[in-house]
């Protein structure tokens, strides 16, 4: 799935109204390429436009959403199969591309930090409230319908380069951490729409893998 001449007028309404001074044409296409490599099968532009569907309904709730937003475009930019730095050379390169674009200077120091957010690292666990509903954003895949959920499992396995036995086995662990704490999803907006399929979604998904939650 590639961006489409839509998400590019959406991206240029986002880069005025950051009063950002370089070429957002330009930005965008540099993103383009990224998330049209040859390798995505989850985290490609489809995954962007659907956590920019989510963002919408929340952006009033949150201190800076332009900084949020710029996140969510950056946040996966850098996908190296099999790295676990994927996250941090996302922040690294937007922070680059973002003083080199002539974005505000707290705007382009706040993007890699609400990036690495996105790691689910518990021991990253973020306080900073706009950090926590971006962390939510990324993660409302996770209560989607039975059916698509188990199709963005099989496009994240094939991402992977994994077997089937393989996959499951270390997504249903990954899963069992988050499926341990008192809520997945931190803000009341998306523990009320997500939660509950999110906790069925993963159930189900343990049990096939046989890792016990």
């Amino acid at each position: 799935m590639t961006f489409s001449k839509q998400d590019l007028r959406a991206f240029l309404q986002m880069w005025r109204r950051i009063k950002a001074t370089g070429n957002g044409e330009n930005m965008f296409y540099v993103l383009k390429r990224a998330y049209n490599e040859r390798h995505r099968r989850y985290h490609d532009a489809g995954h962007i436009r659907q956590c920019l569907e989510d963002f919408g309904p929340a952006r009033d709730m949150m201190r800076e959403p332009l900084s949020v937003e710029l996140a969510i475009w950056f946040h996966d930019a850098v996908l190296v199969t099999g790295a676990s730095d994927n996250e941090s050379r996302s922040a690294e390169l937007a922070q680059e591309m973002l003083w080199a674009g002539g974005v505000p200077d707290k705007v382009a120091v706040r993007v890699p930090a609400l990036i690495m957010a996105t790691k689910h690292d518990e021991k990253l666990s973020p306080r900073d409230p706009d950090a926590i509903m971006l962390v939510d954003i990324d993660l409302s895949p996770l209560g989607a319908h039975p059916k698509l959920f188990d199709d963005n499992a099989q496009r994240i396995r094939r991402e992977m380069n994994m077997s089937n036995k393989e996959f499951f086995r270390k997504q249903a662990l990954f899963f069992k951490k988050l499926f341990e704490r008192q809520n997945i999803y931190g803000t009341d907006l998306f523990h009320d729409k997500y939660e509950k399929q999110a906790r069925r979604n993963i159930e189900r998904f343990a049990w096939r893998a046989g890792v016990a939650i």
